[in-house]
C-alpha cells in the first residue's frame, strides 16, 4: 500500500500509522530535519521520493529503529551546522539506497564533517548513493552485517 505525504508532520503521522510493508511516497519539497527514531517494523517500510531525489531532508536521525528503507531522497546540510547528514545508531535492518547526501555549498568541507555515521547497528545496506561536499563521506563503527557498495564518495 502506498501512502503519499507532502511534509514532515504527514511523514511522522504515516509512520505512526504504519504496520509494516507500506511504501511512503514523498512529494517533492523540503522536509527539514527528521527524527526516525523508535520505529520498528517486521515487514520493511520504504520511504521514497515520488520524483527521483525530489524530496529533501536537512538531516536524518535514527536510533532504536528497525525494518526501514530510505530510497531516492536527498539529504542536504545547507549551512554546515550539522556534524553529519545521516546518523543511524542502535538500529537493525535499515537500507539507505539510491540517494544523494551533500554538505553545504560554501566550499568549506571542514564545517561538514560526515555524510553518514552508522554505529552499534546490524543489517545495514548503504548502496548506490552519491555523497559529496563532506570532510569524510561515511564512518561505520561497531556495526555487523554491513553492506556498502556502489556509492560515489
Amino acid at each position: 500500500m502506498a501512502i503519499t505525504v507532502s511534509n514532515g508532520s504527514e511523514l511522522r503521522s504515516a509512520l505512526n500509522s504504519a504496520s509494516g510493508g507500506e511504501t511512503i511516497e514523498l512529494a517533492s519539497g523540503n522536509y527539514g530535519s527528521v527524527d526516525l527514531s523508535g520505529f520498528n517494523f517486521s515487514d520493511k517500510v520504504t520511504i521514497t521520493s515520488q520524483e527521483e531525489l525530489g524530496a529533501t531532508f536537512n538531516h536524518i536521525n535514527m536510533s532504536g529503529s528497525s525494518g526501514m528503507a530510505l530510497s531516492d531522497v536527498t539529504v542536504h546540510v545547507p549551512n554546515g551546522n550539522q556534524p553529519r547528514a545521516v546518523w543511524i545508531r542502535n538500529s537493525d535492518d535499515i537500507d539507505i539506497v539510491n540517494s544523494e547526501l551533500k554538505g553545504s555549498d560554501d566550499g568549506n568541507f571542514t564545517n561538514d564533517e560526515l555524510g553518514m555515521k552508522i554505529e552499534n547497528s546490524n543489517s545495514i545496506n548503504v548502496s548506490n548513493n552519491e555523497m559529496h561536499n563532506f570532510f569524510k563521506g561515511a564512518k561505520f563503527r561497531e556495526t555487523t552485517d554491513l553492506t556498502v557498495r556502489e556509492n560515489n564518495v
